[in-house]
């Protein structure tokens, strides 16, 4: 999406500056705000951990958790791809706290962990004020059997709307396990969303795009005069 803008901005920007040198100038600045007001769409992305901690005995590494490799469905609970433990249920049992670095809008969520149990899912703007996110049931998802991959993007094939949040903004996210059959597991917890802005922020690759457009309003209107 962000890319047609930027293909669409190409074409007005220089359109919109060569109408004049005054006129020019107020359009140029009119294509850029439009372009600006463009690129704050669909901004949401995939959000990289910082570091995890954790607590209780457990099976594995804690980076499986978000190593980008989302176990197979239907595959066994506690394999090589999972952190799986028994027991130990609830934020006093064995938890995962995953920090972003950064305060940020959280928009959605893609996890995966053994079906037939149920998971809380907090977050927290400081680490040690948690509120509750969202909570996974026994039944939820659509496998009977092993590793389950849930989403809160509705338009992911694997959205499941009773685990669906209204956004929120956070730097930590805390998964733990609730209830179920005593033996737990997960394969994947993935953050979306976008970040709330720093002013030592590199500027993304859109970002840099942008400032090439006001260069270039700028380059014809000097060419003008």
């Amino acid at each position: 999406m962000i890319r047609a803008f930027l293909f669409l901005a190409s074409f007005i920007a220089p359109a919109t500056c060569s109408a004049g040198l005054h006129a020019g100038a107020m359009k140029c600045g009119l294509a850029i705000l439009f372009s600006i007001s463009m690129l704050s769409i669909g901004q949401a992305g995939l959000m990289l951990p910082s570091g995890i901690s954790s607590q209780g005995n457990f099976s594995n590494s804690t980076k499986l958790i978000f190593d980008g490799e989302i176990p197979a469905e239907v595959s066994f609970w506690s394999s090589p791809t999972t952190v799986y433990w028994s027991q130990q249920t609830g934020a006093s049992g064995v938890s995962f706290t995953i920090d972003y670095g950064e305060l940020f809008n959280l928009d959605d969520l893609l996890i995966s962990v053994d079906n037939n149990d149920s998971y809380k899912i907090d977050y927290s703007a400081n680490g040690v004020d948690f509120l509750s996110l969202t909570e996974i049931q026994i039944g939820d998802g659509d496998v009977g059997f092993g590793m389950d991959t849930m989403s809160t993007d509705s338009s992911s094939g694997e959205y499941v709307a009773n685990i669906d949040f209204a956004p929120v903004n956070a730097r930590h996210i805390r998964i733990y396990a609730s209830g179920g059959d005593g033996r737990y597991s997960i394969g994947e917890l993935q953050a979306f969303g976008t970040t709330l802005g720093s002013v030592n922020a590199v500027p993304e690759p859109s970002s840099l795009a942008l400032f090439s457009l006001v260069g270039l309003c700028a380059v014809v209107r000097r060419r003008r005069t």
